[in-house]
């Protein structure tokens, strides 16, 4: 199993941060690999990416006292055997650090998901910070 952990901090309260990451079905507003994101009828998240093809990712938890989601994608137009992420928002003296964390399986597809990962992170910092 492929494990990526990605970490930024964010010049932001952890609450602005959360507001953004926690706002789930809104993912594609702040992560530049989407160019849409849905609420699905049955509560999962679609994801189209900008490249072409969708995901579909069902939201597992969000925990707002904690600033913590879990996902796992159960649909997508690459071969996923598994997959579990989450994302967590933690105070660091007023501003935040946003950690996100991926494992997936089979272990190739690690590599080809981190970039959008980082580029992810780096578009949120950018947002929240203006």
């Amino acid at each position: 199993m492929a494990r990526i952990e990605k970490t930024i901090e964010i010049d932001r309260s952890p609450g602005e941060v959360w507001n953004v990451v926690g706002d789930v079905y809104n993912i594609a507003d702040w992560l530049p690999a989407l160019s849409a994101s849905k609420k699905l009828d049955n509560g999962n998240r679609q994801c189209t990416m900008e490249g072409g093809g969708d995901l579909e990712e069902e939201i597992t938890s969000v925990d707002d006292a904690n600033r913590r989601l879990e996902y796992t994608i159960t649909t997508a137009p690459m071969p996923i055997d598994s997959h579990r992420a989450t994302m967590e928002v933690a105070d660091n003296d007023g501003s935040s650090t946003v950690t996100w964390v991926t494992e997936v399986t089979p272990d190739e597809i690690g590599p080809a998901l981190e970039p959008m990962f980082d580029q992810g992170l780096v578009a949120l910092k950018e947002r929240l910070e203006g």
